[in-house]
């Protein structure tokens, strides 16, 4: 159920600040309250949701300072996990990959944000067994929120698309260093793109 609600809240119809409640969410989703609790719980695992007491659950709110350093950390932990997946990955996965690197392609704004998600996802399940995977996981979240990618231009965003075919190119060869180097640089230019943003 976290999945479902996740998913609200990527497509912008559940915000950042917005309190969750189990009965709306519930009537909105079909099911009862206590699979909505469940994943109002998961989701706050995550830090995606933040418990207050005596009040209940809210999407949390990421302040400009927490998004800096939540690439920050991208660059460190993210990368480390790419470079181990390209000693694992196997050609369905890189198939897979192709294929949402085509997609962004075709797609626009919002739905190219998302599959950016996606993409960095996929990489990041190939080796969801090692300890660091679920950190790179919860790292990619509020990114996707602040819908960063949504937000470039064209050159920018043409440049994020061929890093993308650098990360598969890197991982096709099942070179760890060069992998690591190509989400290091990939993460560190979404970052650049969003403290231009915040300057404007």
């Amino acid at each position: 159920m976290e999945d479902q609600i996740m998913q609200l809240i990527l497509d912008g119809e559940i915000h950042p600040g917005d309190w969750l409640r189990e009965a709306d969410l519930a009537a909105r989703l079909g099911v009862s309250r206590t699979p909505i609790r469940n994943g109002i719980a998961k989701l706050a695992s995550t830090g995606v949701v933040v418990y207050h007491p005596n009040r209940g659950a809210q999407v949390r709110q990421y302040t400009a300072e927490d998004v800096v350093e939540i690439y920050e950390s991208r660059a460190l932990v993210e990368s480390f996990v790419t470079g181990l997946v390209a000693e694992a990955i196997e050609k369905p996965q890189l198939a897979r990959l192709t294929e949402l690197s085509a997609q962004m392609r075709a797609a626009r704004g919002a739905e190219r944000a998302q599959l950016n998600g996606v993409f960095h996802r996929e990489i990041i399940t190939v080796r969801a067994d090692h300890p660091l995977a679920s950190a790179a996981e919860n790292l990619v979240i509020p990114l996707l929120l602040h819908r960063v990618m949504a937000s470039y231009g064209p050159k920018a965003s043409e440049r994020s698309m061929c890093q993308h075919e650098d990360i598969i190119q890197a991982l096709e060869h099942h070179d760890r260093a060069w992998a690591e180097s190509a989400m290091r640089t990939h993460i560190l230019f979404g970052l650049n793109q969003y403290r231009q943003r915040a300057e404007a």
